[in-house]
């Protein structure tokens, strides 16, 4: 094989990087459920794992694990799993590809994409192949099962932590094994002998989560990463902290040289001398935090993946990339009134996707990490709250997404956006102090400042005359406000937990309201309460025309 320096690779890193699409691509419609038109995406990206030869590329998703080759082009979509698919990891060999999901873990064949087996036992949340391929590490509730790969039997029962195992990494030599939470009330890193099952140590340091175990090439050090304390160093052997290196991190990874550690820190990827902890180089990569960073086994392939949706698969051999895309994890949604449009949010995009049949149609860059998002009842306008620079929502043109206007205020941000139903005024309500906005959306000014919620604002819905805004927060209640004065009319009490939904009947004769365990419907004339349905899950709700 042909041999190259790292910093050649940077170098052509950083040079090629910004080639690539920021675009999305149009989702195959594979495995769709009875019923459904089209599928919106291809689920957000639970985990990824490279072959061993750097070849094909694994994510798992909700919908399923999704296979591609060396060029980004989709092999299979790989189904049966009954819930999201949390995990996925490839043998050494590569001749087989474990996922974890619920209770079952299956093994395929990743050549063929044929189901070869599955493993029932408890919560699946984390996966890790033993170097010589006899053993599947499982991460669960609390522990690990060790299991035989031949039979799915449990090895070893590897019980301590206080939350469920979501880190798994074997040393090199296959001797030892670590383990972490990911969790802020489990800081702890276990070191276990992997043979035995045998306890070795307990790492303690870190104050929270704990989100990347890498052992290096040589067996010799353990580097934890963290996104609040930075990254440890840790003597393997004797479980001793030999550095702590100030840089928080969303992932990290042992170059297979040994001298560098990459780090994901947001939308960067840092490299670190691994002995000194000093930088050496930020190489700009993805416009929102890296959740995976990874070697192929053979040291010829690099993949970053993050929340932004998309995963760089890097061929270091070659100096050639590609961008794997459509793994948005999606932050809000929402449809055009007309029914034939769908717009989703991801870090600073706004993606608007056909509802007919899936395609994409465009992208709307917000400049801005998005959050709340609504469409005006005529359909020209999209409204999105930004949380930087800032509390501001932003009116763009629905087609265009040029900015129409801004409006900008102090105070918490937003949590719930609803338009009048002549587009006229918008209403926003905040998720930590209880206020509520009313805004002129023509021309951005500040109507009043209503502040009757003691908790957030969860909810808001205009009458259908469009003279009353109704909202329902986190205290429980649902309030009514006249538009033409800003006064509370009526509070309405009843839910026993948070109102997450307000929906109006078209004749606007009857308000639904929901949060996970009950839907109640209301006179909204006078406040009576007409029916309560026990167990219907409203976290959404919408009246037939």
């Amino acid at each position: 094989m042909k041999k190259i320096s790292f910093s050649s690779f940077i170098l052509l890193f950083v040079s090629m990087l910004f080639l690539t699409s920021s675009f999305a691509q149009d989702t195959p419609q594979w495995g769709l459920p009875d019923g459904v038109k089209a599928r919106i995406g291809k689920g957000r990206a639970n985990d990824v794992a490279v072959s061993p030869d750097g070849t094909q590329l694994a994510i798992a998703t909700g919908i399923g694990v999704w296979l591609y080759d060396e060029t980004g082009n989709e092999i299979a979509l790989l189904t049966g799993h009954t819930r999201h698919v949390e995990s996925v990891a490839y043998s050494p060999n590569g001749k087989t590809l474990a996922s974890g999901s619920g209770s079952e873990i299956r093994l395929w064949d990743p050549s063929t994409q044929a189901h070869k087996t599955t493993f029932m036992g408890q919560q699946a949340t984390s996966l890790a192949y033993s170097p010589d391929g006899r053993t599947l590490a499982v991460g669960r509730w609390q522990g690990i099962d060790l299991l035989n790969v031949q039979t799915g039997k449990r090895k070893s029962s590897l019980s301590g932590h206080t939350h469920h195992v979501r880190v798994l990494a074997f040393s090199p030599d296959g001797k030892k094994l670590a383990s972490a939470a990911n969790h802020r009330e489990d800081a702890t890193i276990f070191l276990w002998n992997a043979r035995t099952g045998k306890h070795l140590r307990t790492l303690t340091g870190h104050p929270r989560n704990v989100h990347s175990l890498t052992f290096s090439p040589d067996n010799s050090t353990l580097a934890s990463g963290s996104r609040d304390d930075g990254i440890r160093l840790w003597n393997a052997k004797t479980g001793k902290q030999t550095r702590t290196i100030e840089e928080w991190s969303d992932s990290l990874t042992y170059f297979p040289d040994g001298k560098t550690i990459g780090v994901g820190q947001g939308g960067t990827i840092v490299l670190l001398n691994a002995n000194t902890g000093d930088v050496l180089q930020g190489l700009p990569a993805h416009k929102d935090g890296i959740h995976s960073l990874i070697f192929s086994l053979d040291g010829s392939t690099a993949v970053s993946s993050s929340w932004d949706g998309t995963t760089r698969l890097w061929d270091v051999e070659t100096l050639s990339f590609i961008t794997v895309e459509g793994h948005f994890n999606f932050h809000r949604s929402a449809l055009s009134p007309n029914g034939k449009t769908v717009a989703v949010v991801n870090a600073a995009n706004i993606f608007l996707y056909n509802t007919l049949n899936g395609q994409f149609n465009k992208v709307l860059d917000v400049g801005r990490r998005g959050g709340v998002l609504a469409y005006s009842p005529d359909g020209g306008t999209l409204a999105i709250e930004t949380w930087e620079d800032g509390r501001q929502i932003h009116l763009l043109n629905a087609r265009t997404g040029k900015l129409k206007r801004s409006l900008r205020w102090e105070g918490d941000g937003v949590r719930s956006i609803a338009f009048s139903p002549d587009s006229k005024t918008l209403a926003s309500g905040s998720w930590g102090d209880g206020a509520i906005r009313v805004w002129n959306a023509k021309n951005g000014k500040l109507q009043y400042t209503l502040s009757e919620h003691t908790e957030s604002v969860e909810i808001l819905v205009f009458s259908p005359d469009g003279k009353t805004l109704v909202s329902g927060g986190g205290d429980r209640t649902i309030r009514f406000w006249n538009l033409q004065t800003g006064q509370l009319q009526r509070t309405l009490e009843g839910h026993r937990y948070w109102v997450q939904s307000l929906a109006f009947s078209p004749n606007g004769n009857t308000l639904a309201s929901g949060n996970g365990g009950e839907l109640h419907l209301w006179n909204p004339r006078n406040g009576q309460l007409k029916q309560t349905i026990e167990g219907a899950r409203g976290e959404a709700l919408a009246f037939s025309k």
